[in-house]
This record gives C-alpha cells, structure tokens and sequence, in this order.
C-alpha cells in the first residue's frame, strides 16, 4: 500500500506516500568530503601524518578489457589503488612528494545508512518519517514529510563535518591545523515543523 520512487539497490521507497503520510526529497547542497595535499615521503611509501609519519597502503584491484572477444588484464601497475590516513588517494605524485587523498564523511562513521531507512514505507506519521532520515549518513538529502494529522516536517539529513578553521577553496594543507572536529549530531541538522499557516518549498540544493 505505497506508491513512490525507489532507486537501484535501495530496497526502499525513498520518494512516495502511503496510507497515513508522503515524503519527498531533494538535494542538499552540504560539503561532506574534503581533498588533502599529503606531503610523501622520498621513497613514497609514507606520508607526513599528526607530527610524525604514516605509512601509505596499497593494494590491486581486477580490471579487465574485452575485445574481439578476449578478456584482457590491465597491467598491474595500473590497477593500484593507494590510501592515506585522510582517505584513497585520487592523485599520485611522487616527483613533486604529494598525494591528494579524499576524506569522505561516509567512510568514517559506524551507522548504517539502510537500517532505518527499510521498512519506511510503514511509517504512520511525520516524526517517524523525519526520524528515521536523521539517521541517514549519505548521501545528504532534504526531506519533506506530512501526514494525514496535519504535521508537516523538513529535515535536513547527511553526515556533517565540523570544520574548525576559515573556509578556502582548493585542497587543504596536511598540517594538522585542518583537520575535522567531529561531526554535527544527526538531532542537531536544520529541521523545522512546519506551522499551520505556513508553507515549505523543497527545491535541490
């Protein structure tokens, strides 16, 4: 007894209405990954990490090429996959002694985007609606959500760094003075319950 729009892989209604309340999301336009410029070692095996030195891991990764109707391995040296602390490096650079690597909130904290997301589709009311997209670590949405009581919610979702230093564009030094101070608390993202004589809009971003 739903109706709505699920995506691939999510075994959830994630847009849609049932009995007693509807649900839409967009888009929010919140900044949950970071690219640091980590400082390698000369022999590209560490990186400058806390005051001292953290190695870089590696490990390979199957790629495969078929043609004419051949399965042909990529090289080796090509399929290395390489990570700092900060996360998987997304640009190597042992010349100039600098990996980009990318931090990325998704990766960093224990809840389970899903667990409370399946089952959504029973929810009876609005609150539980907004409660169980607080939980939602990524990707970052905005939810509207009404039921048939006339409650009406807008919750922002998504895991949140908290960024204790002045905002700029571009990677971040590796210098331990840029680096994230947790993580805004799922009941502490912008919600709002909407009043009676009021209105929401829900636009991406």
């Amino acid at each position: 007894d739903v109706a709505g729009a699920a995506a691939p892989g999510l075994p959830c209604v994630i847009s849609g209405r049932n009995e007693s309340c509807a649900w839409g999301v967009t888009s929010v336009g919140s900044d949950l990954i970071d690219l640091y410029a980590d400082t390698l070692s000369a022999d590209g095996k560490r990186v400058r990490w806390q005051g001292g030195w953290a190695p870089v891991t590696s490990a390979p990764y199957d790629v495969r090429i078929r043609r004419a109707g051949l399965s042909i391995p990529v090289p080796a040296f090509v399929r290395k996959r390489r990570w700092t602390p900060h996360g998987p490096v997304v640009s190597w650079d042992p010349k100039n002694h600098l990996a980009l690597a990318a931090r990325w909130s998704a990766m960093e904290d224990e809840r389970i985007t899903i667990r409370h997301m399946v089952g959504i589709e029973q929810s009876r009311s609005a609150e539980e609606i907004a409660q169980r997209f607080r939980t939602m670590v990524t990707p970052a949405f905005t939810c509207v959500t009404a039921d048939d009581e006339g409650h009406v919610i807008y919750q922002a979702t998504g895991l949140t760094p908290v960024r204790p230093f002045p905002f700029s564009y571009g990677p971040l030094p590796s210098d331990g003075k840029h680096e994230w101070a947790g993580f805004v608390p799922a009941d502490s993202m912008p919600a709002w319950r909407v009043p009676a004589n009021g209105y929401v809009v829900n636009g991406n971003n």
